[in-house]
């Protein structure tokens, strides 16, 4: 299972896996999918989504820090979790609006 994890803001990831080829696609549920803060692995979540999903958001996550995430099948217990990819979310910043010739712009400054 080929999976990817990509930030796409300071408090989100988005992660794509490759579906898993089986006889009967009955015979698992979905996918869990556990992510984790490289700073403390101890801090794991996980989300499950059903067996025709092969993509999931993850939000609500800490700005500017890097996180593993990794995908198994599960039915009633979870298949060999993937090898973890890792990702880090953005640094947090401020929008602001500015008016310039009367036409309206949105800078984002990242302010640490």
């Amino acid at each position: 299972m080929n999976v990817t994890a990509r930030a796409t803001g300071a408090y989100s990831i988005h992660v794509t896996w490759s579906a898993i080829s089986v006889v009967d696609p009955r015979s698992f549920f979905g996918y869990r999918v556990v992510y984790f803060p490289v700073s403390n692995p101890n801090l794991v979540r996980d989300i499950t989504v059903s067996r025709d999903d092969i993509e999931v958001n993850i939000t609500g996550l800490r700005p500017f820090t890097r996180y593993g995430v990794q995908v198994a099948v599960y039915s009633t217990e979870d298949g060999n979790y993937t090898t973890p990819m890792y990702a880090e979310t953005w640094e947090a910043g401020e929008r602001r609006v500015i008016i310039v010739e009367q036409y309206q712009y949105i800078v984002t400054s990242f302010d640490g």
